[in-house]
């Protein structure tokens, strides 16, 4: 038998060693070094990409084509896998550029035909070919009408050119000059514009959304060139724009990194690759901000994560999108075309970045699939304090595959970047390009590598812990040899001699007096640093919450570094920690107090009343077991209307009582305490009435009252006095609704004040506090009981 009890115990020791051990070498082995990071790589990618070799990488252009072939040879180099078509790297699709004159012509001309001013693409207008703009060739007068141009007489419209002013060209604007008889619009956006300039004019729009068969000249004007404009309307203007439509082939690029995982998951880290191509005078559109920058992360996040000595645990695909220039063609292929489950995949797109706002660097999601991963990815770049902004809704890439029910997120500079020829990358902020990069490395060491480990520990930390687990563990064992055979001789000395040796002694009182303390700060932390917004979706099949369990361990642990500096607990929106635990425990001190009093008072009236009363009528505590039933919440609810009608009616007698301040709050934390103290008086004196010496004071001829005050109210107080502990239980979970709904400045107000805040330095003081009146109030309680009470004063 004896040798059974030690095989459980050695089997139980190798248990818990093969855990730990097991523990560790699985996240030891979950290693990720973000440390690789080079912003400079970055950096070099974009002036690569940004140059004239690559002509501004227009979709289907001979640039665009050495784009793709410099993104696959970096893939191919880093070691990467093909994750394209048939065991390449891209993904071929065709999609209709537009194709604009580089050589086109905007002169204002005088009377005898000669050239009075030229205007140049790019700089002093742009066309586009949404809403229904086109080629054109025209010269004739034109008519500057402003911002009334609605109101003007079409026949003023007809055979000219219409200027006007407004903050974007739309349909009806388009329509409206086609159908009378106009040839052509050009609007000045920054004219009469209050906010930020949006410089239309220096952008080449490919969008062909919405254009129908036939066209007119659309376009946009700088503000100088619309006042040039205005100030000439005799003159007459010659324009040239010859505009085509071709079909190109071009291709998505994709490369991914086999993930250790059986669940098939795919992180596809996408951006765009194309951009505008040439202009006019030789330039090109560098799209540096616009989107190199956002290539260029992703290209140095892949060689980052290849060379990591260990794998992802899901897969992770590099893909640059093609075409996007052009109603993002290329990544609305691959959502309808895709060669990856969709069903399996999460997608964070970077898409211009670099620009230093006044925000800086956001995330958007879709408000339902991605709002977990957005959460994940926020709380992840808070934690290593880099600067991440929230926002709630993203559009464009997102929309796609937020669609097809992909989870999705957005990372963006928020602003709103001109692509035009000085979008270089003289003008890129490399702090930025650097902070969006580690924001994108944080979540994928933490979340993609599943690298928790707690490498915010320093040595004598890491030493503690050890210390505190082995301690107990060899406590344990000492005391489990103990138990099963206290003679038994191991090298040297008995379990006995072990179990009684000073440094165990000191050791188990350690764990039984110290420790649990410990224990409970640290609890208290735990739930502190747990998110109030905590969330679960169940998303493609599978259950995703965005509570990081690393972060809140990770917090709590920081706060019992911390916990003894004082300075942590200095003011803060709530004002000093020590005066809001002095003045919130006396308001919640006399709240309890009083309500005691009150219930017990009342409680103990009402239930002697019934138990005498019950003796002709069954039913006497019937209405006392329903009122019990009600739940709390809705006693508050019920009061706080009462109150609500009352005050309507009454409005200068609210004011005088001030009965929201403490009455209310008093009045209905003492409900549940007076029925159950009633309760507890009726069934006591329903007990006392059936014993044999209240009988023998009847037939002695005692009065009622000498009966009800001499002999049952002692037993009564006796049963009531015992319940206290619980009743104490009771009113101060009910606190919890009754301070919250009622606005009573108490302690369990401010639990909840700072819970939401996640505030722990504060949150946890408080909870001490509150849990040390509970203490003293039911101990207090039990001493009380033992003291008062005959039968168990022998005790004390």
């Amino acid at each position: 038998m004896k040798l059974t009890k030690q095989i459980k115990g050695l089997i139980t020791i190798a248990l818990i060693a093969v855990l730990v051990t097991s523990l560790y070498w699985r996240y030891s082995r979950n290693v990720f070094d973000e440390t690789q990071l080079n912003t400079n790589n970055i950096m070099n990618h974009m002036e690569e990409l940004t140059s004239s070799v690559y002509g501004g990488r227009l979709a289907g252009s001979e640039g665009n084509n050495k784009a793709l072939d410099y993104i696959q040879t970096h893939f191919q180099e880093i070691g990467l896998q093909p994750a394209g078509v048939d065991e390449t790297f891209f993904q071929p699709f065709s999609a209709l550029i537009p194709q604009i004159d580089p050589e086109p012509i905007f002169t204002i001309i005088n009377n005898d035909e000669t050239i009075d001013k030229s205007f140049e693409m790019y700089r002093d207008y742009s066309v586009v070919m949404s809403p229904n703009g086109g080629s054109t060739l025209f010269q004739g007068e034109y008519i500057v009408l402003g911002s009334d141009f609605l109101r003007v007489d079409p026949s003023k419209i007809k055979g000219r050119i219409a200027v006007i002013e407004y903050n974007n060209i739309t349909p009806r604007i388009v329509t409206y000059i086609m159908e009378s008889g106009g040839k052509g619009v050009l609007c000045s956006a920054d004219s009469s514009s209050f906010g930020l300039f949006k410089e239309l004019e220096k952008t080449k729009s490919l969008n062909v959304a919405g254009k129908t068969g036939d066209s007119i000249l659309v376009g946009y004007i700088s503000t100088d060139t619309y006042k040039y404009m205005q100030s000439t309307p005799e003159k007459m203007m010659k324009i040239k724009v010859e505009i085509d439509y071709p079909i190109v082939n071009t291709a998505n690029v994709l490369g991914k990194i086999e993930g250790k995982s059986n669940n098939n998951s795919i992180l596809l880290i996408s951006t765009d690759i194309d951009g505008l191509g040439v202009g006019t005078n030789g330039n090109h559109f560098p799209g540096a901000i616009n989107n190199t920058s956002g290539l260029a992360i992703m290209l140095e996040i892949a060689r980052v994560m290849s060379n990591q000595e260990s794998l992802p645990f899901e897969t992770v695909i590099f893909a640059g999108w093609n075409g996007q220039k052009q109603q993002l063609s290329g990544s609305e292929f691959y959502a309808n075309n895709a060669l990856h489950p969709l069903d399996k995949t999460t997608i964070i797109h970077l898409d211009s970045i670099g620009k230093k706002t006044v925000m800086g660097l956001v995330i958007a999601s879709d408000p339902v699939n991605g709002s977990i991963i957005r959460d994940r990815i926020m709380k992840y770049a808070i934690d290593d304090n880099l600067t991440l902004e929230m926002r709630s809704v993203a559009y464009g890439v997102i929309t796609q595959f937020s669609d097809k029910k992909v989870p999705s997120v957005l990372l963006t500079d928020n602003s709103r970047t001109v692509d035009a020829y000085e979008d270089q990358i003289d003008n890129v902020d490399i702090i930025v390009i650097d902070n969006a990069a580690k924001i994108l490395a944080t979540f994928i060491k933490r979340d993609v590598f599943k690298d928790v480990r707690l490498d915010y520990l320093g040595s004598f930390e890491r030493n503690l812990f050890v210390f505190l687990f082995l301690g107990g563990l060899i406590s344990y064992i000492i005391g489990k040899g103990y138990t099963e055979n206290s003679k038994l001789k191991i090298p040297g000395q008995t379990w006995e001699t072990l179990y009684f040796s000073t440094p165990n002694m000191l050791l188990r009182k350690f764990y039984a007096n110290v420790f649990p303390y410990l224990l409970a700060i640290f609890m208290l932390a735990l739930l502190a640093n747990i998110d109030p917004d905590a969330d679960m979706k169940i998303i493609n099949g599978e259950n995703i919450t965005n509570v990081s369990l690393y972060l809140s361990l990770k917090r709590s642990i920081v706060y019992i570094r911390n916990m003894l500096d004082v300075g942590v607990y200095g003011s803060d929106s709530v004002g000093n920690i020590f005066k809001v635990i002095y003045n919130s425990s006396k308001l919640s001190v006399a709240l309890v107090t009083v309500s005691l009093f009150l219930s017990t008072a009342v409680g103990i009236l009402r239930g002697m009343y019934e138990a005498y009363r019950s003796r002709k009528s069954r039913l006497g505590s019937l209405g006392t077991l329903v009122f019990f039933s009600i739940p709390d919440v809705l006693i508050v609810l019920i009061v706080l209307l009462m109150y609500t009608g009352f005050a309507r009616q009454f409005p200068s007698l609210k004011d005088m009582l001030q009965l929201k301040n403490f009455i209310l709050p008093l009045f209905t934390l003492s409900i549940i305490p007076t029925i159950y103290i009633s309760r507890i008086a009726f069934i006591t004196i329903q007990e006392e009435l059936t014993k044999d010496y209240i009988k023998n004071e009847k037939a002695k001829g005692f009065s009622r009252k000498k009966i009800i005050f001499i002999e049952l109210l002692p037993a009564v107080i006796f049963r009531i006095v015992d319940a206290m502990p619980t009743i104490v239980t009771m009113m101060l979970s009910n606190m919890i609704v009754v301070e919250y709904l009622f606005n009573y400045h108490g302690i369990l107000y401010f639990l909840i004040y700072l819970y939401n805040r996640q505030d722990v330095y504060r949150f946890v003081p408080l909870a001490l506090t509150l849990g040390l009146i509970y203490i003293i109030l039911t101990k207090g309680f039990q001493l009380l009981a033992k003291i008062i009470n005959p039968m168990k004063r022998k005790e004390v």
